[in-house]
């Protein structure tokens, strides 16, 4: 049976919003990619690929109605990213023949058309479950919640500093088996990297966490308890989540390091990258500019702060290459991002 805007849209929203997703969010490098890929050996969910729709590729106003040429190209990049990833989202015109034939409204919002591809998706590979597991969309908590109350939202936290390392390094990715990755989207993520930014984003995405914290829909989870005890953290997780935990799941593919190279074979969880970032991964300075930004923060989650004899150099070097660095990263993330402004100020600025 065909699944058309006005059959669900218009028929069945509340039913639709009612949909039981999982959104897996968190500080990029956080572990959100492992989760997914957790839960994803659960026959009852499916895990999409990062699709950025709040962050990257809807229009500023996810209630305001678009016209169907906006509908059509919009459903057409849901498609694209996830065939292609976001990285190829470009060639979604590939896939405008396929949304057009999913749309039959006139009247419908940005969100309505996200609704709708979740539900494409849900039927198509016929599971409980769809899991979004786009780390950014941690910086828009109230939407999700209010667009989609019935739903579960795992919030992953990890050690500021560990995630400044795997930040500072991502840029590899390309040269450690992501080979489909194009040498632009390196350089952006060497150009997005500098230890106050990224400081900075850390600690809005847990702002952002702690602001939502009365909703019983969320629940964080550390990166580390998961890689110290995964059987106990894993089980907890889906009994929050309502569904039977699998030995499978304790087992997942090593794939999107920033520091070792990928691996397809599905691997036991272990810690033994946990504290690359102590063992010459970061310097004194980027260390410490970590620490000052997200000071308590870091005692909010028992992360234990280290002690060092600290070179003020180091310092005033990332003070002075900020505004260079941050310029080139506007440049970049201006061409990906469709409401790049609105983005910058939830993650920047917590609005």
């Amino acid at each position: 049976m065909i699944c058309t805007i006005k059959q669900i849209v218009r028929e069945n929203l509340i039913k639709m919003v009612k949909d039981h997703h999982i959104f897996v969010v968190g500080s990029s490098r956080s572990g959100t990619t492992m989760m997914g890929r957790i839960l994803n050996k659960s026959n009852k969910i499916f895990t999409l690929k990062e699709l950025h729709f709040f962050s990257s590729i809807s229009p500023n106003n996810f209630n305001q109605k678009i016209d169907k040429k906006t509908q059509a190209v919009l459903l057409s990049k849901l498609f694209c990213i996830q065939n292609e990833g976001i990285f190829n989202v470009s060639r979604h015109v590939h896939y405008l023949k396929e949304a057009k034939k999913k749309l039959q409204s006139k009247s419908l919002t940005s969100l309505e058309i996200y609704i709708l591809f979740l539900r494409i998706v849900k039927e198509r590979e016929n599971v409980d479950f769809i899991c979004e597991q786009t780390p950014n969309n941690a910086y828009f908590l109230k939407e999700i919640i209010k667009c989609f109350p019935h739903s579960k939202i795992i919030n992953m936290v990890r050690d500021p500093r560990a995630v400044l390392y795997s930040q500072k390094n991502k840029w590899r990715r390309k040269f450690l088996g992501a080979n489909k990755i194009p040498y632009s989207e390196s350089l952006r993520s060497y150009f997005n990297y500098h230890p106050i930014l990224t400081s900075q984003l850390w600690n809005t995405s847990v702002s952002h966490t702690l602001s939502n914290l009365d909703s019983s829909m969320i629940k964080i989870v550390k990166f580390e308890d998961v890689l110290f005890s995964p059987e106990k953290q894993i089980k907890e997780i889906c009994k929050f989540l309502g569904i039977k935990f699998v030995k499978e799941m304790l087992s997942v593919k090593k794939i999107g390091s920033s520091s070792i190279e990928d691996n397809n074979i599905d691997e036991y969880i272990d810690k033994s990258k946990l504290d690359m970032w102590k063992n010459g991964g970061l310097n004194s300075g980027e260390i410490y500019i970590s620490q000052w930004i997200n000071s308590n923060f870091m005692n909010r989650f028992s992360y234990e702060k280290e002690k060092f004899r600290f070179k003020p150099i180091l310092f005033y070097f990332y003070i002075l290459i900020f505004p260079i660095k941050l310029f080139f990263a506007l440049i970049f993330n201006l061409k990906r991002n469709t409401n790049f402004f609105r983005s910058l100020k939830r993650k920047i600025l917590k609005k």
